[in-house]
């Protein structure tokens, strides 16, 4: 499971999707599974492993075929915390901007500190807030 998301044209140069890709050019259904990070909610790999195989089982029922590959995406949830529920979407091509804050350290070093990672469209109101805390999964492509 990647640490942080795949979505946007981020899946280009992810290692994550990459090997899924390699698995479809060699005749495999194929899939990758993300865990988003969040500041303030701790990275439970164990609950989003939980979730990723609730969501591989649903894909495989569906049908997924040999060549086809899917990259899902876990939410950043907080204990106790349940997903609203799973979306498949198309795979989007939007760049993703990551943010980051200066801070000094105790010995007075600088710090960059990554604070969010947003898409660089602007939200609108039909679009705002679509599919958070979901779990996501994105159709990428078949070869």
């Amino acid at each position: 499971m990647n640490e942080g998301a795949n979505v946007g044209i981020n899946v280009i140069y992810s290692g994550t999707v990459a090997a899924a890709i390699e698995a479809a050019f060699l005749g495999c259904p194929s899939i990758a599974v993300s865990l988003h990070l969040k500041n303030g909610v701790p990275v439970d790999f164990a609950g989003a492993a939980k979730l990723a195989r609730e969501t591989i089982d649903r894909v495989m029922q569906l049908g997924l075929q040999p060549g086809q590959i899917v990259s899902i995406n876990i939410p950043a949830l907080l204990p106790n915390e349940k997903p609203a529920g799973t979306k498949v979407v198309r795979q989007c091509t939007r760049p993703w901007v990551d943010t980051y804050e200066e801070r000094l350290t105790p010995r007075g070093r600088i710090l960059l500190e990554q604070q969010r990672c947003s898409n660089s469209a602007p939200p609108t109101p039909n679009r705002r807030g679509r599919g958070a805390g979901r779990i996501r999964c994105d159709n990428a492509f078949a070869v």
